[in-house]
């Protein structure tokens, strides 16, 4: 198991569209056991580079496998991973 890649995380893409945000979750919530949300962009700053997403929360089952969602997040290009959601 990818230790790495469990429970809940955050990824972001650096100007990465909305449309394709979209796109990634739904081909996320493909795989089974996990869940997505899209967290929008909190910055005061507007800038026309930026993405209107500021974060991907990523939850996995346990049964999920961590290399099927790596692949996935690598196929839309290099990511950042952010902080383990805490509940």
């Amino acid at each position: 198991m990818d230790q790495g890649m469990s429970g809940r995380f955050a990824v972001r893409y650096d100007g990465m569209p909305l449309a394709v945000y979209r796109e990634l979750a739904a081909h996320l919530h493909c795989i089974p056991g996990v869940e997505v949300e899209l967290e929008w962009n909190r910055s005061t700053t507007f800038r026309y580079t930026d993405s209107q997403i500021g974060a991907l929360r990523i939850q996995m089952a346990e049964q999920t496998n961590p290399e099927q969602v790596r692949r996935v997040l690598d196929h839309y290009g290099s990511w950042q991973r952010g902080q383990e959601i805490q509940d």
